[in-house]
């Protein structure tokens, strides 16, 4: 034991040189037999990771942690006690899966890839697996949530599934991101179907993610990198086909398949091996439920026989339905169903001519293919939900308005520059004077709070955004812009705030 400690001190050593690249993966495999020089190895990557010059050693130090973070979990999650130097170790590990997660924006396309593979595994690992979780043999001695104890009394498992989740928004925002190249791209949908496939409770997000980056290709890319991202989202739609959670999903791949070209072959193929298990559990719950009615009826047979009454069945508690929230692209598209009529589609379609240009450009030609279900409800429901994603990416989705104004009243209110409060406000007005008119009730309290602001620059804002509203309206929505000396104010309206007032205190402040 003293000699393999002794030859592990040497690799941690070795490490400390520029000879990482080889060295690390070595240390990396020998650390999980031999946790106690764990500490020694995480402030050797650190060190390491500062060289962001060499991106061969940065990619090592990624891989490796890859490997060290499963196994600085498993080690925490079966201590007893935790010590300074256990807790010390793991924050540095925390410090560095927050460096790498950064990596995600780095100019270098390689390092950006490295990312989208460390960032999976933080989302494997922080989330807990299922029944329907198809696990591959590699991965299966891992550690995962579930096997963290609950009460444990450093890991809080709320924590790490959060860390877990937000990673997993983390990728979806990154896929979705209009620069991304198709490298990246293709990396991060490798990512996204593991994921889907091992955590089936994230398939319904990972499957709107694909529709809205169907509906949103990136613009940077060429004819062929267009073809390429096509055929590999074909390929992960199904494979995810094939996994039974993927049930409720089933109308929004088999039409976006079509989209992408996919024969009925090659769907039908897919839907074997995912229909095997409804059917099967189809047939078990059918055999059970007559199994139950025979039983029930000899119960009754023999009630009867012996002159017995037949006793009332027992109530069965109510199931309350499951509250699901709704994002905001299925909120536009619910919104968007009802309008697509075929006089409202055939507006469309005749005003969008217009626009056409002379020649059919190449990446269209490229990329369409034949609509086999048109007219029909699911076909319907479709063409809604890519509208409904486009509309939201440009700012237009419903209900999408609110919460951004709340959000951006609640930062001005709390902000201490002035510059930065007026950004706020202006934000504000433009989202209600532009956007959604029917927030101007709702907030209208709200940006008028503002007035007794110290600033001169934010009281000018706030007397701006009523002359825009008082615009939009059509008509004097609080008092008459500026109150002539020969207006008759009830008194009854006398103390209510006008732009007079507001210019007043602005003056004299």
């Amino acid at each position: 034991m003293r000699r393999t400690r002794a030859l592990l001190n040497g690799r941690t050593r070795f490490c400390q040189r520029s000879d990482f690249e080889v060295g690390g993966g070595i240390l990396g495999s020998r650390i999980k037999h031999d946790c106690e020089i764990l500490p020694r190895v995480v402030t050797n990557l650190s060190l390491n990771f500062a060289d962001m010059e060499n991106v061969a050693i940065i990619k090592k130090v990624i891989q490796t942690h890859i490997q060290l973070y499963k196994v600085a979990l498993k080690w925490l999650s079966k201590a007893k006690e935790v010590d300074d130097l256990m807790q010390q170790t793991w924050e540095a590990m925390q410090d560095l899966k927050d460096k790498i997660c950064a990596l995600l924006d780095s100019e270098n396309d390689g390092l950006r890839t490295y990312a989208v593979k460390y960032v999976e595994m933080l989302v494997l690992v922080n989330t807990a697996r299922s029944a329907d979780s198809e696990i591959p043999k590699n991965l299966r001695d891992d550690i995962s949530l579930e096997k963290i104890p609950k009460d444990h009394i450093f890991l809080k498992a709320e924590k790490l599934e959060g860390e877990g989740n937000n990673a997993f928004q983390l990728l979806l925002g990154f896929m979705a991101h209009p620069a991304i190249s198709s490298v990246n791209l293709m990396a991060c949908m490798g990512s996204l179907t593991a994921i889907s496939r091992q955590r089936p409770h994230f398939m319904y997000q990972v499957m709107q993610g694909f529709e809205s980056l169907h509906a949103n290709l990136p613009p940077t890319l060429a004819k062929s990198q267009v073809s390429s991202v096509r055929k590999t989202l074909k390929m992960q739609l199904l494979i995810l086909l094939k996994h039974p959670a993927s049930i409720d999903c089933h109308a929004q791949m088999t039409t976006l398949l079509t989209d992408l070209g996919a024969t009925n072959s090659e769907v039908m193929k897919a839907l074997p091996k995912f229909l095997e298990p409804i059917v099967k559990r189809k047939r078990d719950e059918d055999s059970d439920e007559k199994k139950i009615k025979r039983v029930k009826g000899l119960e009754e047979k023999i009630i009867d026989d012996l002159g017995g009454e037949t006793p009332a069945p027992a109530k069965q508690p109510e199931k309350k339905p499951k509250v699901v929230e709704k994002s905001v692209i299925e909120l536009t598209t619910e919104d968007l169903i009802p309008r697509l009529t075929v006089a409202n589609v055939a507006d469309l379609v005749l005003l969008s001519m217009v626009t056409l240009p002379d020649l059919m450009p190449a990446q269209f030609q490229a990329t369409y293919t034949p609509i086999a279900a048109a007219g029909t409800e699911a076909q319907i429901h479709h063409v809604a939900r890519l509208l409904g994603t486009q509309l939201v990416h440009a700012g237009y989705g419903v209900g999408q308005t609110q919460p951004a104004v709340v959000r951006l009243l609640n930062e001005a209110s709390l902000l201490r520059l002035d510059s930065q409060r007026v950004t706020n406000l202006k934000q504000v007005q433009e989202l209600i004077i532009k956007k959604d008119a029917n927030l101007l009730d709702n907030f209208l309290d709200e940006m008028l709070s503002f007035q007794h602001d110290k600033s001169l620059e934010v009281k000018k804002t706030v007397i701006n955004f009523i002359e825009e509203a008082c615009i939009m309206v059509g008509k004097a929505i609080l008092v008459p812009k500026l109150s002539h000396k020969d207006s008759e104010i009830p008194k009854n309206l006398r103390d209510d705030i006008s732009l007079e007032k507001i210019l007043k205190d602005a003056s004299s402040s």
